[in-house]
């Protein structure tokens, strides 16, 4: 994780508990929008207006070029106005790359009839960054500063200031257009992020209410019909009584499945420790290629029902991703155990740390207040503790009576 800017040797710490009301800013807010849609404007103005000055400069020479020449520009206009109106194009499609090709080429015809167009290579930079995809964009942009220096130094003449002027715009282009996508990747992969949580959240949720109510009733009343069975086996009506069971016991098995379907995949068929074992086994890798030691101590009878496991299982994910995506952990412990009257997960690193007091990088990156919503929901608490020195420490609790071990007719209580 990224390193603390406190003292190097100085942890920082905080704890989430049921109640708490911080609540991070949604990360698919509707800013990236605008602000595109405002580039997108002052693009669009901007190639208008170099535009309108290559014109000029055809119309005040007058010569016998004068209808070839506004040819040119009338069609780099209309290729430039097709392009915005093209679905294709702006799904950054095969399509893309063909308007771009002949608006480029246009534009270059356009330059041997007017030097001045060669200034409408700066809004054609964020263009081609912008419809074609990164690699394409960026030899795209090379080509056409190639073209503007090439036509600068012919026309008018060559010098430092034409030379390094298209080059380093070029190179701003270029800069912008790749972490505006790389902006753009984080926004996905959060709302990603946002989503898989909030739709996680309502089948747990069901789940729970199935749990709570339908099966727990079926299962009374399986019990109570059994009692009865029991104490008068000669009843005139024993065999609708033995029907009433047969027929309760099969909607519990049903009710036991869809609560069951309900798990994370990572959870199916086994138990928590089981499923942190394939959390660990499935660890991402190091940006050299390496993959992180990580150790799993946790006991196969932990009492665990399928909500408390289900959080636990996407807790140890989110901690273990962090340390090393963001901390380059080289080694991680999960650990799992009971402690008086919760069951308690922590995660501990080797990484860099970070700054836990930092809201904006908590609340976001990190996937911490996810982690705390999960608590939240089943009375728990969430506790990180990090430092430069010995890396960063997560840990999460939960009351067990929210995962004790199933019940004799196998709900989980």
């Amino acid at each position: 994780m990224p390193a603390a800017t406190d003292q190097p040797h100085t942890a920082t710490s905080h704890v989430w508990r049921r109640g708490d009301r911080g609540r991070s800013r949604s990360a698919t807010r509707k800013g990236p929008d605008r602000v595109m849609l405002a580039l997108l404007a002052s693009l669009h103005l901007l190639f208008l207006g170099l535009w309108i000055v290559a014109v000029v400069e055809i119309v005040s020479r007058s010569d016998s070029t004068l209808p070839v020449a506004m040819a040119s520009a009338v069609a780099v206009l209309l290729i430039y106005g097709l392009g915005a109106v093209l679905p294709s194009v702006a799904r950054g499609h095969g399509a893309a790359l063909l308007w771009v090709g002949a608006l480029v080429a246009m534009w270059a015809l356009l330059v041997l009839h007017a030097p001045s167009a060669a200034y409408l290579a700066f809004p054609l930079f964020f263009l081609c960054l912008h419809v074609l995809p990164l690699r394409s964009g960026i030899v795209a942009v090379l080509v056409v500063c190639a073209l503007a220096v090439f036509t600068i130094g012919i026309y008018q003449e060559w010098t430092i200031g034409g030379i390094a002027g298209p080059t380093v715009a070029a190179a701003a282009a270029i800069a912008v257009g790749v972490g505006y996508r790389s902006l753009m990747d984080t926004r996905a992969e959060l709302a990603a992020r946002e989503r898989a949580s909030g739709q996680e959240a309502e089948r747990a949720r069901i789940a729970g209410e199935i749990h709570d109510t339908i099966a727990q009733s079926l299962a009374s009343i399986q019990m109570l019909l059994r009692a009865v069975e029991r104490a008068d086996p000669e009843h005139p009506s024993i065999e609708d009584i033995r029907l009433a069971r047969e027929t309760s016991g099969t909607a519990l098995q049903e009710a036991r499945r869809v609560v069951a379907a309900m798990r994370p995949a990572v959870l199916e068929g086994t138990t928590l420790a089981g499923a942190l074992e394939r959390v660990a086994l499935h660890a991402p890798a190091l940006p050299d290629g390496t993959r992180p030691v990580v150790r799993v101590e946790a006991g196969a009878d932990l009492p665990g029902g399928m909500r408390v496991s289900s959080a636990f299982v996407r807790i140890a994910q989110e901690a273990v991703s962090n340390a090393v995506r963001h901390g380059h952990a080289t080694s991680i412990t999960i650990a799992v155990a009971r402690v008086d009257e919760d069951l308690e997960l922590s995660v501990s690193d080797n990484g860099g740390g970070f700054d836990v007091a930092d809201t904006a990088l908590t609340s976001t990156g990190f996937g911490l207040e996810n982690m705390r919503r999960r608590l939240d929901e089943l009375g728990g608490s969430l506790s990180v503790t990090s430092s430069r020195r010995t890396g960063t420490v997560v840990r999460a609790a939960s009351p067990v009576r929210m995962g004790s071990t199933a019940g004799k007719d196998g709900i989980d209580s």
